[in-house]
């Protein structure tokens, strides 16, 4: 009889080789694939408040997700939030200000107690400028989250980057993160519920929130707070799918008029749960390329949830 090929595939890249019993040598392959400005200019991070008093606002120091290149000089102001304007890179209506902080952050003193202040941070260098802006005050203010961010995610875990402001809160709040499944977790005011894991503190650094399931919806929330009021952002992430990985296809039969492939097993099940589909066809003739099966005489046909008998085609060989 001649050598005949079996490719069976789902959706991952892994493939095998097996053969059938009794000296009637066939080849099998078995695929899985898993279901599911200028770059030279500087880019400034948010901004962040390490600490205020009734006549200071202490700018922390300035991050750049891009140094630019040349790297870039760090310039801070401060001034009136109702009367400092930017436009470009150039400000207008400055209390104090350039001051440099390329290298550190900068307190601000002698400011007047119980106002509303706006600190800007220019980073320039020849190639262009970036802008970031941060409102805080003197006197009590409740703060104003920015939008949540996600850094990263695998099969088993959500990554949330440290959380930003666009008002800081006097005195500067407590900020903590909550995780829990998208759908179920919710939040009243600032009272979290239904929540798997936290509060987490994430005022100085984010937070890798592991042991998640594979292939599933989280949200997160982050609940930032002072004696003088609050603010709640949420965000919504899947973790990622797992891909499957086979182990060695099986021939459980074979004679001169069929070959019979036993249900596919799995090293690693995959999540969600694959496709299995076999084809079958001359050796030398068949033949796949990534999941893509040409040249077949049958197939596909679904072995996920049993083994399968190619008998039709084989007195063609």
């Amino acid at each position: 009889m001649k050598r005949v090929l079996l490719a069976m595939f789902l959706l991952t890249l892994v493939s095998c080789v097996g053969h059938s019993p009794g000296g009637s040598s066939s080849w099998l392959l078995l695929l899985a694939l898993g279901g599911n400005s200028n770059s030279n200019g500087p880019s400034l991070n948010p901004l962040s408040i390490s600490g205020s008093t009734p006549s200071s606002i202490t700018l922390a120091a300035p991050t750049l997700s891009n140094s630019g290149s040349p790297a870039a000089t760090l310039k801070a102001y401060v001034g009136l939030d109702s009367n400092l304007t930017v436009s470009g890179a150039s400000l207008q209506n400055v209390v104090e200000g350039p001051v440099d902080v390329t290298t550190g952050g900068y307190a601000f003193t002698g400011l007047t107690m119980a106002t509303v202040y706006r600190i800007v941070v220019v980073a320039e260098n020849p190639s262009g400028y970036s802008v970031q802006q941060i409102v805080q005050s003197t006197g009590t203010l409740a703060p104003v989250l920015n939008n949540l961010t996600i850094s990263s995610s695998t099969s088993s875990s959500i990554t949330l980057t440290q959380p930003t402001f666009s008002t800081a809160g006097n005195p500067l709040p407590t900020v903590n993160a909550y995780i829990g499944v998208n759908g179920t977790i919710s939040v009243t005011g600032s009272t979290v519920s239904n929540s798997t894991s936290g509060p987490f503190d994430v005022s100085a650094a984010g937070k890798v929130f592991s042991g998640l399931g594979a292939n599933a919806s989280y949200r997160i929330i982050v609940v930032a707070s002072n004696i003088h009021g609050y603010s709640v952002q949420q965000i919504a992430q899947s973790t990622a799918g797992i891909a499957p990985v086979l182990n060695s296809i099986a021939i459980s039969a074979s004679d001169s008029g069929s070959i019979s492939v036993s249900q596919p097993t799995f090293a690693t099940a995959g999540n969600p749960a694959p496709t299995v589909r076999a084809y079958i066809g001359l050796n030398g003739t068949i033949s796949v390329t990534g999941s893509n099966v040409s040249g077949e005489v049958e197939g596909p046909v679904n072995v996920a949830s049993s083994g399968y008998q190619f008998s039709q085609p084989l007195h063609r060989f």
